[in-house]
């Protein structure tokens, strides 16, 4: 018994065993199917740790390669300041100083290096105007102020936008400019310029030499600096000749400006169509001319002297006022005087309501005053035909301006006194001949001294008085006529003229034949002689 159950335990030992063996075999069967695909995954994340760290390796040596501050290749770069590398956009700030819409280009002058810079433009560049709309390339003015961005390498235009970031002011007159700091004032403000300020005149570029305080001016510019000009409403001049019987008279540019006229004298005046009138004790005339851009328009005053047609200015007073007045056929507008020549007139007054009159007026004075008085219609025949004989009064009070037997409340000699046509005033503003003064130009006013000891003033052409003791030379072409303020200085010969020495500004004109030269000058009291030099005509 014992001998058998020994032999039953080794059976069944044998039997774990060999399911041990058996278990084995598998378990080393199963760990050899599942080698190769645990070497494949680690090859496999092996060979992803290498591409990533290539990637990583590229992207380091891409981003030495770049200009600093950029991180993303794809970004495209826009540095204010030109980078070294041109083939990234540029921006800049630039004035229009050409625009060629065939070869669609357009050149720029860089506000801030006063480079010039020519572009090209196509269907892709985003061009806007000042109020964000899309417009052409040949829409361009120049001297817009634009901010602009551009392809350094192609130089074409990627955007461009007006007075983007500029600034702009129309209608400025008064323009006040110091060629030696290079600075200039207008609205209150100073503001600088350089070399490069772009000047435009009718579309071509002209010198600050040529402005007068009367232009009136469109400026740009950036920050405090002018970058463009452009008049858009000039000066022309106007010219006196044959004026030997009116030297010592007057001469009215509208309601402009009034002077003593002078021997040869040449006015710069604002472009436009003004009533000029001249007159004298004796003699009057007044003519209608337009006074046209840099042109020089000519008034021949003998044509109002002995030899000419007599005219004289005639002031009418009619009562009622809302009456109508004809003369010689013509409503005329009788709230300002008339000019009519010398001889008899057809005169009529009419409103309705009232007898009208009809009459004859005789001028034969420079200055005469008649009053017409219209008599109210009350509807009866009798009286009608009576009144239209005595009534409306038709008074002659041309031989006595200062009427004191005169009680009319409405024409009363306090209101002529008021509007200064009294003789004796000599302020050349008013209806005066009797200013006796020299041949030279006359003070109008003191310029004042601001902070800096500047002589500044607040209308051009005025002076400060004269230094006797040292002169004024103009250099320029033989044969050029020089007038100072207006009025006739002397002719260059040998290359110059010696004058006075006028001091404060000046308005300087220099005349060869048709050809007008304008130039604002400054003539300090330095105690020493004084010289400019021009250029050549």
């Amino acid at each position: 018994m014992p001998q058998l159950g020994r032999n039953r335990e080794r059976k069944r030992y044998k039997g774990r065993g060999k399911i041990l063996k058996n278990r084995t075999k598998e378990n080393r069967i199963r760990q050899l199917d599942t080698r190769p695909l645990i070497m494949f995954s680690a090859l496999s994340f092996t060979v992803l740790i290498l591409i990533t760290l290539l990637a990583a390796l590229k992207n380091q040596t891409n981003a030495a390669k770049q200009p600093l501050g950029s991180n993303q290749p794809e970004v495209s770069i826009q540095p204010t300041l030109i980078p070294d590398n041109d083939k990234y956009a540029v921006q800049m700030v630039g004035v229009v100083t050409g625009v060629d819409a065939e070869e669609k280009k357009i050149t720029l002058l860089n506000v801030q290096t006063d480079e010039i810079i020519s572009l090209e433009y196509t269907g892709a560049s985003d061009i806007r105007s000042k109020y964000d709309k899309v417009i052409a390339g040949a829409q361009l003015n120049l001297g817009d102020m634009a901010d602009v961005t551009y392809q350094g390498v192609t130089k074409t235009v990627l955007s461009l936008k007006v007075n983007a970031v500029g600034w702009e002011y129309n209608t400025v007159s008064n323009l006040l400019i110091d060629t030696d700091r290079q600075m200039m004032s207008f609205l209150g403000n100073r503001y600088t310029y350089s070399d490069g300020l772009l000047l435009l005149n009718n579309g071509t570029k002209t010198s600050l030499g040529n402005l007068v305080k009367s232009d009136v001016l469109t400026i740009r510019g950036y920050e405090e600096k002018v970058c463009s000009i452009q008049v858009t409403r000039g000066h022309g001049y106007l010219k006196l000749t044959e004026d030997e019987d009116f030297i010592g008279g007057t001469i009215e540019v509208g309601m402009l400006m009034s002077k003593q006229i002078q021997k040869g004298m040449i006015l710069t005046v604002p472009e436009g169509s003004y009533d000029i009138r001249i007159s004298n004790r004796q003699y009057s005339g007044e003519e209608r001319i337009t006074i046209k851009r840099d042109q020089t328009s000519t008034l021949r005053a003998d044509a109002y002297g002995p030899t000419g047609v007599q005219k004289g200015r005639v002031t009418f007073q009619v009562i009622p006022e809302e009456a109508v007045l004809t003369i010689d056929g013509e409503r005329t507008f009788f709230a300002i005087p008339v000019e009519l020549s010398y001889g008899e007139h057809e005169v009529e007054a009419a409103l309705g309501g009232y007898h009208s009159y009809k009459g004859t007026v005789t001028v034969d004075k420079t200055e005469s005053r008649f009053r017409i008085i219209l008599s109210e219609n009350t509807g009866n025949s009798e009286s009608e035909e009576d009144e239209t004989e005595q009534d409306p009064d038709f008074e002659d009070e041309t031989d006595d301006w200062n009427n004191d037997n005169d009680n009319d409340d409405d024409w009363t000699d306090d209101d002529w006194t008021d509007d200064d046509w009294n003789d004796n005033d000599d302020d050349d503003d008013d209806w005066t001949d009797d200013d006796d003064s020299e041949d030279e130009p006359q003070i109008s006013t003191t310029p004042n001294q601001d902070e800096e000891g500047d002589n500044t003033s607040e209308s051009s052409g005025n002076l400060s008085g004269t230094d006797s003791a040292h002169t004024l030379t103009i250099r320029c072409s033989n044969g050029v006529k020089v007038y100072v303020n207006g009025i006739y200085a002397g002719e260059i010969e040998n290359g110059e003229v010696v004058l006075p020495k006028y001091l404060g500004q000046l308005e300087l004109t220099l005349m060869l034949n048709n050809d007008v030269k304008h130039y604002t000058i400054e003539v300090f009291n330095d105690k020493k002689d004084t010289s400019f030099t021009f250029p050549n005509f």
